[in-house]
């Protein structure tokens, strides 16, 4: 096993942990790779009793990543804000870091631009975003309300190519979204017959659990 100061494991095709990595050396990768600070120590154990129905669900669908590298299929996080969406979206990337440590958080806001820059730094990024073995992309749909600038039409297009991507190779992928079904649907017309086909949708409503 190989690890950078950070304890980031060098990124290899074919290196995978032999046990369940660290929790504060997962920590450490998922603050390196995008995680913002307030979500670092979200875990499932902390979600309320309110919220037992979808805790439930995410602790199976991590048993299902355990088992099955290749498993492919997603979620989508849909709930209004505040509801905790990004904080169980982030647990599931917890477990599946100390499994893999190939994994990425990343809003959709930032995606446009990540794409559409040539930089070699943001080139790299973009190219993890679409190799890595797990990937959070929060807040999609973000851009909806002001969709007929040049902004969220780069974004609405990167979020479509990268999920596409994800798809594609059987990489599993949540999403979070404000945006009810049938307005996510709409707005990513060209990605409902694959929404249906490989991801689960996830209802997180009335359970506000960002202070436990």
């Amino acid at each position: 096993m190989v690890w950078d100061r950070e304890g980031d494991r060098i990124y290899r095709e074919t290196l995978k942990p032999e046990s369940l990595i660290e929790a504060e050396q997962a920590i450490r990768i998922l603050r390196k790779f995008g995680v913002p600070p307030r979500f670092l120590r979200c875990r499932f154990e902390k979600i309320p009793p309110e919220g037992a129905e979808y805790k439930k669900l995410l602790e199976n669908y991590v048993e299902k990543l355990a088992v099955n590298d290749k498993y492919g299929n997603g979620l989508i996080m849909v709930g209004p804000f505040g509801s905790g969406k990004t904080g169980a979206a982030a647990a599931v990337l917890y477990e599946a870091t100390r499994r893999w440590g190939k994994c990425r958080f990343v809003s959709a806001r930032d995606l446009g631009r990540i794409a559409n820059d040539y930089s070699l730094e943001k080139q790299r990024h973009w190219k993890d975003l679409r190799r890595y073995q797990f990937v959070v992309i929060d807040e999609v749909g973000c851009e909806e309300k002001n969709k007929d600038t040049r902004e969220s039409q780069l974004i609405k297009q990167a979020t479509e190519d990268l999920v596409r991507h994800r798809y594609d190779n059987e990489l599993p992928t949540i999403l979070t979204t404000n945006m009810q079904v049938p307005g996510l649907m709409g707005r990513y017309e060209c990605l409902a017959s694959l929404f249906m086909d490989s991801y689960q949708f996830v209802p997180v409503i009335g359970v506000d659990w960002r202070g436990s």
